[in-house]
């Protein structure tokens, strides 16, 4: 599970659906609370540069995907492709 430091209130990466059913190529990522239906179960792989590449635990061809470059994309699943917009830096938060 990946958990937003945000603020106070526990939130956590979601694949936006209500069942594992719902689970596509496209499916949205939003920030939720925690449940137990498996929709905010992601593995971090790290890759040979350096770079981690975020799966969704149960379809691991599926990972998290920037929609864009422009400020304000949204994060879906798309099938892993090894682009630039599926690939993430870890930073180190003090």
């Amino acid at each position: 599970m990946i958990r937003s430091l945000s603020n106070s209130t526990e939130l956590y990466l979601n694949i936006y659906g209500n069942t594992k059913a719902d689970i596509k190529s496209g499916s949205n990522i939003h920030l939720y609370s925690y449940s137990t239906s498996g929709m905010s179960d992601f593995q971090l792989k790290k890759l040979d540069n350096g770079n981690y590449i975020i799966m969704y635990d149960d379809l691991n061809s599926l990972v998290l995907t920037g929609d864009g470059t422009a400020k304000g994309a949204n994060v879906i699943l798309k099938t892993y492709t090894g682009s630039n917009l599926q690939q993430w830096k870890l930073l180190e938060v003090e």
